[in-house]
């Protein structure tokens, strides 16, 4: 799962980071992810050019679609961010929305950022940092070693039908699927690849396929009661919020904090820490600065004071999970090299999934945690954040962005050791 700012540049791929790079590109994803051009991309809009209004137009139209039907009963049963990918997708197959556009990028990096700040601000702070993060640094590993064995699995499987730089391609997806795009980017540039369409059909067959991945973790979600923690935080951050007036002055505040929170942890991120791809996952902290900061300021509670910016939130990550459905569009996925890649990362997916599930189950880690998990490791922050905010589990937002942080930094040795494997098979 990408989204983007592209341009054709030959038969090279040219990344670009951002805060939300796993949805950018032809890729589209883990919350982080990096973006990637590649030649012979077109770009057509039902104007025939590539106008950006027109494209805002379809995606708000989708999003208002999605939001309307997450309340009726198919709603109830698919919920809000599936409907919304297969509604992305859709608009895409019908030939509303381009493959690529600035669109997407502005989306995930402008309106994601402000989403989960958005999020943050209207929320009880003192139900975000909870017990939860040890229960969800223990499913993340837990996911990290099933990618591992997955990839294993899978090339053992789909190795003979891969073309000469498949097991760079199977390590770096490895990576791709514990840390995200970032680790992808490092991974191809550091082992290489002979045929200038492996980078291009990986992307292609890996967009498509984790937008499946996604969509099937949001239908499981269905199926989880939550824990203990969950009623709380539930009844501490959203239903607290909408007993508040929503005002033009409380939505702008929100708005504008929003922008602020934004804005510091890019600052932060760059200046601080030198990882510009870890800004996402300070946003919810600087928020969480912001909201207690304000509210003893003004003497108004957060809830009050930034009233209807959950509201604003669930727009944003509506968009986004709009865009992962526009982005994951089948136009550029039938090349020859692009099909075996299919079937590779469909087995490595579902070998990844089914095994995070077996061992939660087994360590009595509740389901919600497990699918979060599973979230930030194939998906990244992005996606794990959206998917919190939209099943109002509030209490997983900062341990949700703590474990896709920590997949940047685990991503890479891991995949290189299971190169390492892959070579003696």
């Amino acid at each position: 799962m990408r989204v983007i700012r592209m341009q054709a540049v030959g038969a090279r791929a040219v990344p670009w980071g951002s805060v939300s790079s796993r949805l950018r590109g032809n890729r589209v994803g883990k919350g982080n992810r990096v973006c990637w051009a590649f030649s012979g991309t077109t770009t057509t809009t039902p104007t025939g050019g590539d106008d950006a209004l027109d494209t805002w137009m379809v995606l708000t139209l989708s999003a208002a679609a999605t939001q309307s039907l997450e309340n009726t009963r198919l709603g109830s049963v698919l919920s809000g961010p599936l409907i919304a990918i297969v509604v992305g997708v859709a608009a895409a197959g019908l030939g509303l929305v381009p493959a690529t556009s600035p669109v997407y990028g502005t989306i995930s990096d402008v309106l994601l950022p402000l989403g989960v700040a958005l999020y943050v601000l209207e929320v009880n702070v003192a139900n975000v940092f909870s017990r939860e993060s040890s229960s969800m640094l223990l499913a993340f590993l837990c996911g990290a070693c099933a990618t591992t064995v997955g990839t294993i699995a899978s090339y053992a499987v789909f190795s003979r039908y891969l073309s000469v730089d498949g097991i760079n391609i199977a390590a770096a997806l490895c990576a791709s699927y514990i840390g995200g795009s970032v680790n992808f980017a490092a991974v191809i540039a550091a082992l290489g690849t002979s045929l200038p369409s492996s980078v291009p059909a990986a992307m292609a067959a890996d967009n498509l396929m984790m937008g499946m991945y996604i969509a099937v973790l949001m239908w499981l979600s269905t199926k989880a009661k939550g824990n203990a923690l969950t009623s709380t935080a539930a009844t501490d951050g959203p239903m607290t919020a909408n007993t508040m007036a929503t005002t033009a002055t409380t939505l702008s505040a929100g708005i504008a904090a929003a922008f602020v929170c934004s804005r510091v942890a890019g600052v932060l991120a760059v200046r601080a820490f030198g990882f510009p791809s870890i800004s996402l996952a300070l946003v919810s902290v600087v928020a969480c600065v912001v909201a207690p900061l304000a509210s003893r300021v003004v003497g108004r509670p957060s809830a009050a004071l930034f009233s209807g910016s959950m509201s604003a939130a669930s727009i944003s990550m509506t968009l986004f999970f709009v865009s992962i459905g526009a982005i994951a569009g089948v136009g550029s996925l039938g090349s020859a090299s692009t099909l075996p890649l299919f079937g590779f990362i469909g087995m490595q997916l579902f070998v990844q999934l089914a095994l995070s599930l077996l061992l939660g189950k087994l360590l009595r880690v509740p389901l919600d945690i497990v699918l979060i998990a599973c979230n930030a490791n194939v998906g990244g922050a992005a996606t794990a954040v959206a998917m919190c905010i939209a099943k109002k589990w509030t209490h997983l937002v900062n341990a949700a962005l703590l474990v896709a942080s920590l997949g940047y930094i685990v991503g890479n040795p891991i995949a290189f050791a299971t190169l390492g494997v892959l070579q003696r098979m």
